[in-house]
């Protein structure tokens, strides 16, 4: 089947050393799951569990504002997934779902031009709401 989602993630956190400012932004999540449910009239409730991959970026300020002496990056961080959903079929090619995804992506440090930026994306939670068409 084919489908369309929408996601909602909450940003990360960061600290810099010398009380410097920073910054954290997950800016695209992909994740690779299996799902296991059951059935019950047209609904299925399920759980799923895989890994997910991240872009995150990290730095001082902003990207888009560069200052002398601070800088940004990105880098590709991995790690495990697992969450909970409902899906009900609403018509004979049509379902709709709502899921709750959880990973943590841990704490990871990205160095600028003099200062060590320590980006952390914990705790990760995702609510995805969708429609799907069976073929």
């Amino acid at each position: 089947g084919a489908g369309i989602n929408g996601s909602i993630t909450l940003p990360g956190t960061c600290t810099a050393g010398g009380g410097t400012v920073c910054f954290t932004n997950m800016r695209a999540i992909d994740t690779l799951r299996a799902r296991l449910g059951v059935t019950s009239g047209q609904f299925l409730f399920y759980v799923t569990g895989g890994g997910a991959g991240a872009n995150i970026q990290s730095g001082q300020r902003s990207c888009s504002t560069p200052v002398v002496g601070e800088s940004c990056g990105s880098r590709n961080e991995y790690a495990p997934t697992v969450g909970l959903g409902i899906e009900a079929m609403l018509a004979q090619h049509w379902s709709a779902k709502v899921e709750w995804l959880y990973t943590n992506f841990g704490t990871h440090t990205f160095y600028t031009v003099a200062i060590p930026v320590n980006a952390t994306e914990n705790n990760v939670n995702i609510v995805r709401a969708g429609i799907n068409y069976h073929f």
